[in-house]
């Protein structure tokens, strides 16, 4: 193996150690310390590839953006976007409650959080689904960017100080944010029972 390559392992290794730390210490818990006796190198060797922690938690935030995608990836597109729209906010919400540092980490506000369009990036399917729904006529709210309130709404309930236990909660926020951009609400109780039915199957598994 290339010391090129060898590198690039270790590089992996790091933020695959550090998401780790995040997940069950939160941010505060990372240290050079800590991810050097993880993956087996040296407090130098981290700052090699990274420089500093907070590249780290940035590297970690991306990670965990990543993650988000994949989950998301994995639904595919059915022909009903109202159902796809809604188990994609329940794969976040999924995420959020599995790995909840990891989320506020990847969705936060510090100076360690990744770039707007690289969060914009992985809510792409969410993005394409409300656009298939407002192109189908299930949605018609003009002048209004749909996909960035419903991620603002969910999201805020995610982040709250006490974040709903399961998703009863959320999916009345979606119900009445999905009738009250214009669908009809016996479709669109009929679309987000599909839509929990999809996200159930798909979302226990975590990203590999």
């Amino acid at each position: 193996m290339s010391p090129r390559r060898a590198d690039a392992s270790v590089g992996v290794a790091i933020v695959d150690a550090a998401a780790e730390i995040v997940a069950q210490d939160g941010p505060d818990g990372l240290s050079t310390r800590a991810l050097a006796d993880s993956v087996g190198s040296s407090p130098m060797a981290v700052y090699t590839h990274f420089g500093s922690i907070g590249a780290i938690r940035l590297a970690v935030a991306r990670e965990g953006l990543a993650r988000v995608r994949h989950r998301m990836d994995a639904l595919g597109e059915s022909r009903d976007p109202v159902a796809d729209l809604t188990a994609m906010c329940l794969c976040l919400a999924a995420f959020a409650r599995a790995e909840p540092h990891l989320y506020r980490l990847a969705f936060g506000q510090s100076a360690d959080a990744p770039a707007r369009d690289t969060v914009q990036a992985t809510l792409e399917p969410l993005r394409v689904a409300v656009s298939r729904a407002l192109a189908a006529g299930r949605l018609r709210p003009p002048g209004t960017d749909v996909a960035r309130l419903l991620f603002a709404a969910v999201h805020g309930v995610l982040v709250s100080p006490v974040p709903p236990a399961d998703d009863a909660a959320l999916v009345r926020l979606l119900r009445a944010l999905i009738v009250g951009f214009g669908d009809q609400p016996a479709r669109a109780n009929r679309s987000m029972r599909r839509g929990r039915v999809r996200s159930a199957g798909l979302l226990i598994p975590p990203a590999a």
